[in-house]
């Protein structure tokens, strides 16, 4: 099996950390940089991307804050950070900005500016950054470096560590598929799958992501009032899934509703 390298973790340019905040200024904010479908409204682009199955980038800012700044200048315009950030949907809090914007940064415990979250479909932090990342190979590489070197170590590790090594792959493969890592991650899958612990974890964490994938878009099609893309949605979660906590709630919701499904595929989710 082919032997990766270690890559280097770029140092975070540091936070302006902060004791209060300084009130409400309005609704107002600075401008965003070009090129991006900012979202604005976090609980519309939370539920956007459950039912879309995507990443959610939130960047809490001010206008003060020096590192902000330096991002809105260095990082965002270049073509490197928009291509790595295109298949995420992305929103940028000016946590000085009005009531609203004060309370979203208070339920993320935000203590420093810029404080950078990539949060997944069903609403769990997958990565938590406090400080700026200035220049374009900074931030690209911050959001990934850690979970490639985790697997490379994992990887040389005597014995290997194969459950480790897919959990890292896992994160690159399918939420960073646009990055340099996440490309390197497909290829390091394939040369991995010999390995019986790997290939085993593999799958197990591939049924898990599906798993919660689905729940989290039934539950926003349902608050978005999508019955009938809904009904579908939890329809697949209860056949490929049954056996599981969420296969079992969502086929009691639809046997509640009158709904009948299909005898079960063989070969179900080993309940958990």
């Amino acid at each position: 099996m082919k032997r990766f390298a270690l890559l280097a973790v770029p140092a975070v340019l540091g936070a302006l950390v902060v004791s209060s905040y300084a009130g409400d200024k309005g609704k107002g904010g600075s401008k965003l940089p070009e090129g991006y479908n900012w979202e604005t409204s976090y609980e519309a682009a939370r539920l956007k991307a459950a039912e879309q199955g995507k990443l959610m980038f939130v960047d809490f800012y001010t206008q003060t804050c020096p590192h902000c700044v330096a991002m809105d200048k260095n990082s965002f315009p270049a073509d490197s950070v928009k291509k790595f950030l295109e298949p995420i949907l992305v929103m940028k809090v000016d946590c000085n900005a009005g009531k609203d914007s004060v309370k979203l940064a208070k339920d993320f415990a935000v203590n420093a500016y810029p404080t950078l979250v990539m949060i997944k479909p069903n609403g769990e932090t997958l990565k938590r950054i406090e400080g700026g990342l200035e220049t374009p190979d900074q931030f690209t590489t911050s959001w990934t470096n850690e979970f490639w070197n985790a697997y490379v170590n994992a990887q040389n590790a005597k014995p290997q560590d194969g459950k480790a090594m897919a959990t890292n792959l896992a994160v690159l493969v399918t939420w960073f598929p646009a990055s340099e890592m996440g490309k390197r991650a497909v290829d390091a899958v394939k040369q991995s799958e010999g390995n019986p612990d790997f290939k085993a974890a593999w799958d197990e964490i591939t049924k898990t992501t599906e798993r919660e994938n689905l729940s989290a878009k039934a539950d926003a099609q349902t608050k978005l009032g999508k019955k009938k893309e809904a009904i579908e949605t939890y329809k697949v979660l209860a056949m490929n899934h049954a056996g599981t906590k969420e296969g079992d709630a969502a086929a009691a919701l639809l046997k509640k509703a009158g709904i009948k499904l299909d005898p079960p595929a063989a070969g179900g989710d080993a309940k958990k």
